[in-house]
């Protein structure tokens, strides 16, 4: 489900480690939002956007309804 920010981050040359370090979140942390398991808080999505230059429904290939359902 989460195939394009695994997609970008291999882009940008990132490993997890990185990425993580870059949202300031653990290793573990961005493992389950990668995965799909776990979904990022709104504060954590705006670093997403920011750090991949994506808007997060891209990134995380959800929709609209679908991200109004984390409020």
């Amino acid at each position: 489900m989460r195939m394009n920010l695994k997609a970008k981050r291999k882009e940008l040359g990132l490993t997890r480690q990185q990425a993580a370090d870059k949202l300031d979140i653990t290793i573990r942390a961005y493992q389950y939002i990668e995965s799909g398991e776990r979904n990022p808080s709104w504060k954590l999505i705006h670093r997403f956007e920011k750090l991949f230059k994506m808007p997060i429904t891209q990134l995380l290939e959800i929709s609209e309804t679908d991200l109004k359902k984390t409020c």
